[in-house]
């Protein structure tokens, strides 16, 4: 997503008299004309709350920003930094799937956000992620949109089998009809 104006080119938050709460959210990626704020932007705004989050670039003009359990970037303005937070350099959270819409923020093996958010720290997770997958996976939740899952390693192509007319061995793929051993 791309904002022409003055940032928030994922989230843009003005002129909110209500808390606005944004959880197990992926915000990232996004571009802003004016550099600022791409992925979060807040004006006006009394207080904007981001949790169990990931969240690269944010900008707070004339509002508030709180986060906890979050793993974020660069934030300008005025904010406050809850528990359980981590500043990265966006480039070190770790993704697979950049630039690809339908595999897009994954987090990749080794990122910091994976079981990161322990669950004595939340309340009511939700009990799948963007994809459906279960969470937690692992020892603790991941923040995010996505719960890290290692691949499983791949099956075989083919199971051999023996043809019980003529005891050769096949693949699976040649014929419908097959007896396991």
């Amino acid at each position: 997503n791309s904002a022409n104006g003055t940032g928030g080119g994922g989230v843009y938050v003005t002129n909110s008299a209500t808390r606005v709460n944004i959880e197990w959210s992926t915000i990232a990626g996004n571009s802003a004309a004016n550099g600022s704020g791409a992925d979060l932007y807040i004006a006006n705004a009394l207080s904007t709350v981001v949790s169990s989050s990931i969240l690269l670039e944010a900008a707070v003009d004339a509002g508030r920003l709180e986060y906890a359990n979050t793993v974020y970037g660069t934030v300008d303005g005025d904010f406050t930094d809850g528990s359980g937070n981590h500043a990265l350099q966006p480039a070190d959270i770790l993704f697979v799937g950049v630039g690809d819409y339908t595999d897009a923020y994954r987090l990749a093996s080794g990122s910091v956000a994976i079981d990161y958010v322990a669950s004595s720290s939340v309340t009511d997770p939700p009990a799948a992620d963007l994809a459906g997958n279960t969470r937690p996976y692992g020892s603790a939740y991941d923040c995010g949109a996505y719960e890290y899952a290692a691949a499983a390693p791949a099956a075989p192509a083919a199971l051999p089998y023996r043809d019980a007319a003529d005891a050769a061995f096949e693949s699976l793929d040649d014929d419908p009809g097959f007896d396991l051993f």
